[in-house]
Parts: C-alpha cells; sequence; structure tokens
C-alpha cells in the first residue's frame, strides 16, 4: 500500500474508486454519510466527492473537511 497524500488508500477509498468508475450513486452515498457522520458541514455534489487519486499528484481537496 502507497498511502495517497490524504493518508487514505486509494484501492478502498470512498471518493477514489466510485469517482474511477464514474460510479455518482456511490459518490452520493459517500457525500451522505460524510454529511451525517459530520466529517462535511453540507451536503456535497457528487463532482466534489469524486478524487483522481493523490498519491504523485498535488494535495487532495481537503479543505472542506478541515473546516468542520
Amino acid at each position: 500500500m502507497k498511502p495517497a497524500y490524504c493518508g487514505n488508500d486509494c484501492s478502498c477509498c470512498p471518493r477514489y474508486t466510485p469517482a474511477q468508475g464514474r460510479d455518482v450513486c456511490r459518490l452520493k452515498e459517500a457525500a451522505e454519510i460524510w454529511l451525517q457522520v459530520g466529517w462535511w458541514d453540507a451536503l456535497a455534489d457528487p463532482e466534489d466527492m469524486a478524487c483522481s487519486g493523490s498519491i504523485f499528484k498535488k494535495k487532495a481537496n481537503l479543505d472542506r473537511i478541515a473546516r468542520g
């Protein structure tokens, strides 16, 4: 396992894996769960939830989580 910049393993990430398959339903489910547990302060659009991975790329978009 190579953790991404955010610390997650992309192979089992609820944002990365559905984004790769363009699974909007799973991205919506993840957004609802993250709102319910308080990780985000508003329901995110699937486009905002989608992650293209950050292992070798720039920092992941974590600003919405950090605001919580």
